[in-house]
């Protein structure tokens, strides 16, 4: 070989290494077209599921990024990868960087990159677009990291259903006691803090039309209706949840029968927001009431121990007349009739008298909060005279103070008519002497057989 063609042989044999060294390509990863949509509360979304990673010398690549580069929410964007034997990732949120590490082949951070999901936990999300670059780095000498691919993802805002708690435990309520609030301890949040426009409580299990009412405090705007055919409790008119919260908090059960079902009825209570793109409505929160009888005076007395004569109340006057009688009577005029009729006896009993066609009549007293009497009675034409007994806890009070407001549920039913009710608070009072000890003058109260309710009696 000539010597000048020998040294340009020596030159290409020197240059050949260095050219290859420097001719290590930077792998190259292509995004799929178009967005991908997130909705507010869904499940986590693929971002680019048809992204692909190629590395020209088939390096084994050594790690990548996922990052959220536009838009980023800290704190509610996640970015979620699931560890595999060969890689790894960890994501920082509050910089919406997802790091993968770990030597594996092109084709293994293909399959990771694709399996990167973007999910937001936020209940009022942004709905800014955010931009995702994937990036990723191979093995080669010396090592070379791809191009940057994007992919955009659209969020949507969902309006949230405003979210109802009631209390565990259930009501215990017992026959006579009037009005209960149903759940004065219930929440009411709407995540959004979005207008409340409406709502329902209802008895979904075990309503009796016949026995069971709810009723409610209007306020604020809140009106309602219930209809007494299904159990249905309606409220409307636009408010703020804390309205609402306290107008749920006013509902109140009532039971008006002296015999009630003792089945326990589920109440549910429903509402709904004013959000838009359109309202949401809670999913039920349901309360449970029980329903008992209660016990009756007559058993009381049985069994009570005597309760020696206290002191009257501050500014009470001992009085042996006959007590005024208060509220407004409605309704069927037998019905009125009789409650007007309600008097004191001096020995503490309660009197009714008046004259009636034939039906039943049911009597039920409550006194703080407690069964203070109940009756019934077929009742014939004519005049009707009868003394009812105070429970013993009633009796025990009126021995105590001299004197029991007693608050009346008169219902009368003519004999083939519909029943009317009649509220009215009647004072039932005891003599000096009857508290003392000292024989009443009120004959029926000393006497023995007064342990049963006195029978009606009806003129002929």
């Amino acid at each position: 070989m000539r010597p000048l063609a020998a040294a340009v042989a020596l030159a290409a044999a020197l240059v050949a290494p260095a050219a290859a060294f420097a001719a290590n390509a930077a792998p190259v990863i292509v995004g799929p077209a178009g967005d991908v949509a997130y909705a507010e509360g869904a499940t986590p979304v693929a971002v680019a599921p048809a992204l692909t990673l190629d590395d020209a010398e088939n390096d084994t690549i050594s790690g990548a990024s996922v990052a959220i580069t536009a838009g980023f929410s800290a704190g509610h964007d996640q970015l979620e990868f699931a560890d595999t034997a060969q890689i790894a990732g960890a994501y920082d949120a509050s910089t919406g960087v997802l790091t993968l590490t770990g030597a594996a082949t092109e084709a293994q951070y293909q399959a990771a990159l694709r399996s990167v999901r973007y999910a937001n936990g936020s209940d009022v999300p942004s709905t800014a677009q955010r931009t995702v670059s994937f990036q990723a780095t191979d093995a080669g000498a010396p090592a070379a990291t791809s191009n940057v691919a994007t992919r955009t993802v659209s969020v949507t805002a969902v309006n949230d259903a405003p979210r109802l708690d009631t209390t565990d435990a259930a009501l215990a309520y017992i026959e006579g006691t009037g009005a209960v609030a149903v759940d004065p301890g219930l929440t009411l949040d709407d995540p959004e803090d979005h207008a409340i426009s409406g709502g329902r409580v209802v008895i979904a299990e075990n309503f009796n039309g016949s026995e069971d009412e709810l009723a409610f405090v209007a306020q604020d705007g809140i009106t309602g209706t219930y209809d007494t055919s299904t159990g249905v409790l309606t409220l409307t008119g636009t408010a703020t949840e804390a309205q609402y919260q306290a107008a749920l908090r006013s509902v109140t059960y009532l039971n008006g029968s002296d015999n009630p079902s003792t089945a326990e009825r589920t109440l549910s209570f429903t509402m709904t927001d004013a959000g838009s793109p359109a309202p949401a409505t809670s999913t039920p929160a349901s309360r449970i009431v029980t329903v008992a009888d209660a016990p009756t005076g007559d058993a009381d007395q049985s069994t009570a121990p005597p309760v020696p004569p206290g002191p009257l109340p501050p500014g009470e006057v001992p009085s042996t007349t006959e007590p005024a009688i208060d509220g407004t009577l409605s309704g069927d005029p037998f019905a009125r009739a009789i409650a007007r009729s309600a008097k004191s006896t001096r020995g503490g009993r309660l009197r009714l008298g008046a004259n009636v066609v034939p039906g039943v009549l049911k009597v039920v007293g409550t006194a703080k909060g407690m069964p203070a009497l109940r009756a019934t009675r077929q009742v014939r034409a004519g005049r009707l005279r009868i003394k009812l007994t105070p429970s013993a806890a009633a009796k025990r009070q009126l021995r105590r103070h001299g004197r029991l407001r007693i608050r009346l549920r008169v219902t009368f039913t003519p004999t083939g008519g519909t029943a009317a009710t009649v509220t009215r608070t009647v004072t039932l009072k005891l003599s000096r002497a009857t508290r003392a000890g000292r024989p009443s003058t009120d004959r029926r109260a000393s006497d023995p057989g007064a342990s049963s309710p006195a029978r009606s009696r009806s003129a002929p």
